[in-house]
């Protein structure tokens, strides 16, 4: 595309909301699920379950990782070549 003002504004905004959500609220969501909650000492057996909860949220932070480092080795291409060309072609 030939638009690099709206491309880089986008993409800087899509960044910012992306590391506050994703990376920043996320992980504090999930660091706090797995430290805090648990059940009362009377339901201490579904504890599992919170546990079990905790771990597919920490595989869903990590693809959020993952994702990121996808989006900034967009933006370390397009700084290299100057294009906004698809990486996948």
């Amino acid at each position: 595309m030939p638009y690099t003002v709206p491309i880089l504004t986008s993409y800087t905004l899509m960044m910012s909301v992306w590391f506050w959500t994703r990376i920043h609220n996320f992980g504090y969501m999930t660091y706090r699920v797995f430290k805090d909650m648990h059940y009362p000492a009377d339901l201490e057996q579904f504890n599992v379950h919170t546990r079990i909860y905790a771990v597919f949220l920490l595989i869903i932070f990590l693809l959020q990782i993952y994702w990121t480092v996808l989006l900034l080795q967009m933006l370390a291409h397009f700084f290299k070549s100057g294009t906004t060309t698809d990486l996948q072609q």
